[in-house]
Protein backbone atom coordinates (compact mmCIF):
# COMPACT_ATOMS: atom_id res chain seq x y z
CA UNK A 1 0.00 0.00 0.00
CA UNK A 2 2.94 2.10 0.81
CA UNK A 3 4.17 1.70 -2.59
CA UNK A 4 0.93 3.28 -4.38
CA UNK A 5 1.58 6.55 -2.66
CA UNK A 6 4.64 7.54 -4.93
CA UNK A 7 8.04 7.56 -4.03
CA UNK A 8 9.50 8.43 -0.77
CA UNK A 9 7.83 11.46 1.30
CA UNK A 10 9.42 14.25 2.49
CA UNK A 11 9.01 15.29 6.64
CA UNK A 12 7.15 12.04 7.20
CA UNK A 13 6.68 7.97 7.47
CA UNK A 14 4.41 5.86 5.88
CA UNK A 15 3.79 2.64 7.73
CA UNK A 16 1.72 -0.26 5.90
CA UNK A 17 -1.34 -1.36 8.68
CA UNK A 18 -4.06 -4.16 8.87
CA UNK A 19 -6.33 -1.00 7.95
CA UNK A 20 -4.05 0.76 4.98
CA UNK A 21 -1.54 3.38 6.08
CA UNK A 22 -0.37 5.14 8.63
CA UNK A 23 1.08 8.60 9.26
CA UNK A 24 4.03 9.51 11.27
CA UNK A 25 5.62 12.66 11.86
CA UNK A 26 9.31 12.83 10.35
CA UNK A 27 11.41 11.51 7.87
CA UNK A 28 12.80 7.61 9.42
CA UNK A 29 10.08 7.88 12.36
CA UNK A 30 10.28 4.77 14.74
CA UNK A 31 7.52 3.24 14.68
CA UNK A 32 5.69 1.69 17.54
CA UNK A 33 4.94 -1.73 18.57
CA UNK A 34 2.35 -4.03 17.00
CA UNK A 35 0.38 -3.71 20.57
CA UNK A 36 -0.19 0.03 19.05
CA UNK A 37 -3.69 1.42 18.33
CA UNK A 38 -3.23 1.97 15.09
CA UNK A 39 -2.46 -1.94 14.29
CA UNK A 40 -5.44 -2.76 15.37
CA UNK A 41 -7.85 -0.64 13.60
CA UNK A 42 -9.77 -3.76 11.50
CA UNK A 43 -9.35 -3.52 7.98
CA UNK A 44 -12.40 -3.17 5.41
CA UNK A 45 -12.56 -4.10 1.83
CA UNK A 46 -14.57 -0.83 1.48
CA UNK A 47 -11.60 1.45 2.63
CA UNK A 48 -8.41 1.98 2.89
CA UNK A 49 -7.84 4.38 6.24
CA UNK A 50 -5.19 6.72 6.66
CA UNK A 51 -4.14 7.33 10.14
CA UNK A 52 -2.82 10.32 10.54
CA UNK A 53 -0.67 10.84 13.71
CA UNK A 54 0.06 8.88 16.62
CA UNK A 55 0.79 8.69 21.06
CA UNK A 56 2.78 11.38 22.07
CA UNK A 57 4.55 12.59 19.70
CA UNK A 58 5.01 15.05 17.17
CA UNK A 59 1.88 16.86 15.04
CA UNK A 60 2.45 15.70 11.15
CA UNK A 61 2.53 18.65 9.09
CA UNK A 62 -0.79 18.47 6.95
CA UNK A 63 0.27 19.63 3.99
CA UNK A 64 3.40 16.99 4.11
CA UNK A 65 0.67 14.20 4.82
CA UNK A 66 -1.42 15.30 1.90
CA UNK A 67 1.91 15.64 -0.29
CA UNK A 68 2.72 12.15 0.89
CA UNK A 69 -0.56 10.60 -0.41
CA UNK A 70 -1.85 12.54 -3.59
CA UNK A 71 -0.34 10.55 -5.87
CA UNK A 72 -2.28 7.35 -4.79
CA UNK A 73 -4.44 5.84 -7.70
CA UNK A 74 -8.10 6.45 -8.15
CA UNK A 75 -9.39 3.21 -6.87
CA UNK A 76 -7.70 4.13 -3.69
CA UNK A 77 -8.91 7.98 -3.75
CA UNK A 78 -12.73 6.42 -3.43
CA UNK A 79 -12.32 4.44 -0.73
CA UNK A 80 -9.82 6.72 1.33
CA UNK A 81 -10.88 7.44 5.19
CA UNK A 82 -8.94 9.47 6.86
CA UNK A 83 -8.71 9.18 10.97
CA UNK A 84 -7.18 10.83 13.27
CA UNK A 85 -5.35 9.76 16.06
CA UNK A 86 -2.92 11.46 19.30
CA UNK A 87 -0.65 13.85 17.66
CA UNK A 88 -2.65 13.93 14.31
CA UNK A 89 -6.19 15.27 16.58
CA UNK A 90 -6.49 18.22 14.60
CA UNK A 91 -5.03 18.04 11.99
CA UNK A 92 -6.53 15.22 10.23
CA UNK A 93 -9.65 17.45 9.29
CA UNK A 94 -6.48 20.03 6.99
CA UNK A 95 -5.52 16.84 5.28
CA UNK A 96 -8.76 15.45 4.30
CA UNK A 97 -9.67 19.19 3.10
CA UNK A 98 -6.26 19.55 0.98
CA UNK A 99 -6.47 15.96 -0.70
CA UNK A 100 -10.40 17.35 -1.68
CA UNK A 101 -8.79 20.74 -3.07
CA UNK A 102 -6.16 18.82 -5.00
CA UNK A 103 -8.37 15.81 -6.27
CA UNK A 104 -11.45 18.13 -6.95
CA UNK A 105 -13.79 15.63 -4.46
CA UNK A 106 -15.00 14.79 -1.47
CA UNK A 107 -12.74 12.62 1.27
CA UNK A 108 -14.37 10.82 3.96
CA UNK A 109 -13.39 12.11 7.66
CA UNK A 110 -13.23 9.66 10.40
CA UNK A 111 -14.51 11.35 13.89
CA UNK A 112 -11.54 9.25 15.13
CA UNK A 113 -9.93 5.56 15.10
CA UNK A 114 -12.19 2.85 13.80
CA UNK A 115 -12.55 0.15 16.33
CA UNK A 116 -14.83 -2.87 17.00
CA UNK A 117 -16.26 -2.09 20.51
CA UNK A 118 -15.87 -5.06 23.36
CA UNK A 119 -19.25 -5.30 22.46
CA UNK A 120 -18.43 -6.24 18.70
CA UNK A 121 -20.05 -3.28 17.37
CA UNK A 122 -18.15 -0.97 14.95
CA UNK A 123 -17.27 2.32 16.71
CA UNK A 124 -14.97 5.27 16.56
CA UNK A 125 -13.01 6.59 18.79
CA UNK A 126 -11.83 9.79 20.06
CA UNK A 127 -8.14 10.31 21.60
CA UNK A 128 -6.43 13.14 22.94
CA UNK A 129 -3.05 14.41 21.29
CA UNK A 130 -0.94 11.90 24.00
CA UNK A 131 -3.22 9.18 22.49
CA UNK A 132 -5.16 8.22 25.38
CA UNK A 133 -9.25 7.34 24.35
CA UNK A 134 -11.81 10.21 25.35
CA UNK A 135 -15.04 8.97 24.10
CA UNK A 136 -17.42 8.31 21.34
CA UNK A 137 -18.09 10.80 19.05
CA UNK A 138 -22.11 11.30 18.09
CA UNK A 139 -21.52 11.16 14.41
CA UNK A 140 -18.50 8.74 12.93
CA UNK A 141 -18.07 10.31 9.60
CA UNK A 142 -17.72 13.54 7.97
CA UNK A 143 -17.42 14.49 4.50
CA UNK A 144 -14.65 16.63 3.19
CA UNK A 145 -15.62 19.32 0.52
CA UNK A 146 -13.15 21.07 -1.38
CA UNK A 147 -14.33 23.89 -0.08
CA UNK A 148 -16.40 24.46 3.62
CA UNK A 149 -16.23 22.82 6.50
CA UNK A 150 -16.45 19.07 7.08
CA UNK A 151 -20.23 17.81 6.50
CA UNK A 152 -21.33 15.15 9.03
CA UNK A 153 -22.57 11.98 7.07
CA UNK A 154 -23.42 9.57 10.00
CA UNK A 155 -26.72 9.71 11.49
CA UNK A 156 -26.66 11.00 15.92
CA UNK A 157 -28.57 8.19 17.51
CA UNK A 158 -29.50 10.55 20.39
CA UNK A 159 -31.53 12.12 18.27
CA UNK A 160 -32.83 10.17 16.05
CA UNK A 161 -36.40 10.14 18.07
CA UNK A 162 -36.67 13.48 17.58
CA UNK A 163 -38.48 15.69 14.85
CA UNK A 164 -36.79 16.04 11.50
CA UNK A 165 -37.15 19.34 10.39
CA UNK A 166 -34.42 19.38 7.31
CA UNK A 167 -30.71 17.01 6.94
CA UNK A 168 -29.04 16.88 10.01
CA UNK A 169 -31.57 19.26 11.40
CA UNK A 170 -34.51 18.40 14.47
CA UNK A 171 -37.10 20.46 16.38
CA UNK A 172 -36.58 20.79 20.16
CA UNK A 173 -39.20 22.58 21.94
CA UNK A 174 -41.22 25.05 20.84
CA UNK A 175 -39.25 26.99 18.19
CA UNK A 176 -36.15 25.65 19.08
CA UNK A 177 -34.07 23.59 16.46
CA UNK A 178 -31.04 21.74 16.91
CA UNK A 179 -28.60 20.91 13.89
CA UNK A 180 -25.49 18.47 13.99
CA UNK A 181 -22.45 20.28 12.36
CA UNK A 182 -18.86 19.68 12.21
CA UNK A 183 -18.32 20.78 15.26
CA UNK A 184 -20.95 19.64 17.23
CA UNK A 185 -24.29 20.60 18.50
CA UNK A 186 -25.80 24.20 17.39
CA UNK A 187 -29.36 25.25 19.30
CA UNK A 188 -31.08 28.09 17.21
CA UNK A 189 -34.27 29.79 17.08
CA UNK A 190 -36.44 28.22 13.70
CA UNK A 191 -36.11 32.12 12.53
CA UNK A 192 -32.63 32.25 13.00
CA UNK A 193 -30.31 31.88 9.90
CA UNK A 194 -28.92 28.77 9.02
CA UNK A 195 -25.26 28.18 8.10
CA UNK A 196 -24.11 31.61 9.86
CA UNK A 197 -20.77 32.27 8.68
CA UNK A 198 -19.09 32.09 12.11
CA UNK A 199 -19.83 28.93 12.50
CA UNK A 200 -18.08 27.87 9.45
CA UNK A 201 -15.33 29.13 11.19
CA UNK A 202 -14.93 26.75 14.26
CA UNK A 203 -12.52 24.33 13.97
CA UNK A 204 -13.26 20.64 13.66
CA UNK A 205 -12.11 18.89 17.34
CA UNK A 206 -13.42 15.33 17.84
CA UNK A 207 -11.57 15.92 21.16
CA UNK A 208 -14.49 17.68 22.09
CA UNK A 209 -18.71 17.83 21.77
CA UNK A 210 -19.04 21.91 21.31
CA UNK A 211 -22.54 22.99 21.74
CA UNK A 212 -23.59 26.36 20.54
CA UNK A 213 -26.55 28.31 21.70
CA UNK A 214 -28.04 30.41 19.88
CA UNK A 215 -26.83 33.15 17.15
CA UNK A 216 -24.76 36.39 17.59
CA UNK A 217 -26.75 39.61 17.99
CA UNK A 218 -30.17 37.86 19.20
CA UNK A 219 -30.69 37.17 22.87
CA UNK A 220 -31.01 33.72 23.60
CA UNK A 221 -34.39 33.79 26.08
CA UNK A 222 -35.77 30.97 27.14
CA UNK A 223 -32.84 28.92 25.23
CA UNK A 224 -31.82 27.57 28.83
CA UNK A 225 -34.50 25.12 29.51
CA UNK A 226 -33.85 23.63 25.97
CA UNK A 227 -30.26 22.72 26.22
CA UNK A 228 -30.54 21.35 29.28
CA UNK A 229 -33.29 19.16 27.92
CA UNK A 230 -30.81 18.49 24.91
CA UNK A 231 -28.00 17.27 26.58
CA UNK A 232 -29.65 15.21 29.48
CA UNK A 233 -31.03 13.11 26.30
CA UNK A 234 -27.11 12.47 25.67
CA UNK A 235 -25.14 9.59 26.83
CA UNK A 236 -22.68 10.11 29.79
CA UNK A 237 -19.62 9.88 27.82
CA UNK A 238 -20.93 12.68 25.58
CA UNK A 239 -22.16 14.64 28.08
CA UNK A 240 -18.32 14.73 29.67
CA UNK A 241 -16.83 15.96 26.39
CA UNK A 242 -19.30 19.15 26.32
CA UNK A 243 -18.09 22.33 25.88
CA UNK A 244 -20.68 25.08 25.83
CA UNK A 245 -19.85 28.28 23.79
CA UNK A 246 -21.79 31.59 23.75
CA UNK A 247 -22.40 33.12 20.45
CA UNK A 248 -20.44 36.20 21.41
CA UNK A 249 -17.62 33.99 22.30
CA UNK A 250 -17.33 32.12 18.59
CA UNK A 251 -13.94 34.23 18.34
CA UNK A 252 -12.22 32.00 20.31
CA UNK A 253 -12.98 28.96 18.40
CA UNK A 254 -11.59 30.72 15.00
CA UNK A 255 -8.43 29.77 16.10
CA UNK A 256 -6.75 26.14 16.89
CA UNK A 257 -6.87 25.30 21.04
CA UNK A 258 -4.59 23.23 23.09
Amino acid sequence: MARLAGGRPAGVTLVEVPAGLWVLAGTGAVVPPPSDLAFGVPADPELCTLIVGSAGTARPDPALVAAAVADLPPAVRDRLLVAPYGSGTRGAAEVAGELARRWGRPVQLANGLPVIGSDGVARTLATDEAGNPLWWPMSRRMRCDPAGPPVPVDPAAPLADLPVVAERVWSLQGPWLVELTHFGLWVRHRDAPAGAAQLAQIPWDPRWLTVVAGVPGQPPDGIRPVVAGLLARLPEQARARVRMVSPELLSRLTSAEP
